[in-house]
C-alpha cells in the first residue's frame, strides 16, 4: 500500500513475509501491549504503522479521516497475520542483501561439527526471536560467484548479526526455520 503525506511516499508492506526480523519482533512487542490493554486499537494500528513505513505516529494522526481508516484496515489485516499463515511466503532459500548472496545449505550432513556446536548453543537460548538474527546468521552463508556456500566461520557471525535483524525479510527466514522444526520432530521420533 502506498501512502503520501505532505508529498512525502511511503510503502507498507503487501504481506508479512516482506517485513525483517527485526520489525517482526518490534510488532509482537506491540502486540503484547495491545494484549494487555496498554495500547488502544488506534494506537496499536498507528505504532504498527510506524515500525513499518517509518512515519512519525504524529503524521499518522493528521492523515484524513477515510485515509487513516484505510490505513487502519490494512495495517490490522497485516498485523493479524498468524505465524502459520506467514509460512505460505517463505519458499526462497537462496537471496541477496547489499549485493550479496545468501544461500541455506538443507544438507546436513555438509553442516562442520563446529557449527552444530554453535548452533546447538543458539537453539538453547530462551528467547528465540531475540536470538534469530544470530542463529540465522551461523545457517545462512554468502555464496561465492559460482554459487557455492562459503565455508563456515564463527568469526564471521557477528558482521551479519545486524545486517539479518535489520534486512533479513521473513520470506527468506521462514523456509529454514520451518526446516529446522521439522528437522528437529523427526530427531524426536
Amino acid at each position: 500500500m502506498k501512502i503520501i503525506i505532505k508529498d512525502q511516499e511511503y510503502h507498507l508492506p503487501d504481506n508479512m513475509g516482506e517485513i525483517t526480523i527485526e520489525e517482526y519482533m518490534d510488532i509482537e512487542k506491540l502486540k503484547e501491549l495491545y494484549i494487555k490493554e496498554e495500547l488502544t486499537d488506534v494506537e496499536y494500528v498507528t505504532e504498527v504503522a510506524s515500525t513499518l513505513t517509518g512515519i512519525h505516529p504524529d503524521l499518522i494522526m493528521s492523515l484524513e479521516i477515510q485515509s487513516f481508516n484505510d490505513l487502519y484496515n490494512e495495517v490490522y489485516k497485516l498485523a493479524s497475520e498468524d505465524f502459520v499463515e506467514l509460512k505460505k511466503y517463505g519458499q526462497e532459500i537462496e537471496f541477496e542483501i547489499d549485493n550479496v548472496k545468501y544461500k541455506f545449505d538443507t544438507k546436513l550432513d555438509n553442516i562442520p561439527t563446529g557449527q552444530w556446536i554453535d548452533l546447538d548453543k543458539q537453539f538453547r537460548e530462551p528467547d528465540f526471536w531475540a536470538n534469530a538474527p544470530k542463529l540465522f546468521a551461523m545457517l545462512l552463508r554468502p555464496v561465492d560467484e559460482k554459487g557455492v556456500i562459503i565455508n563456515y566461520n564463527i568469526n564471521e557471525i557477528n558482521s551479519r548479526v545486524e545486517l539479518f535483524r535489520k534486512k533479513l525479510k521473513l520470506k527468506y527466514f521462514l523456509p529454514v526455520h520451518t526446516f529446522f522444526l521439522t528437522f528437529s520432530k523427526e530427531l524426536q521420533k
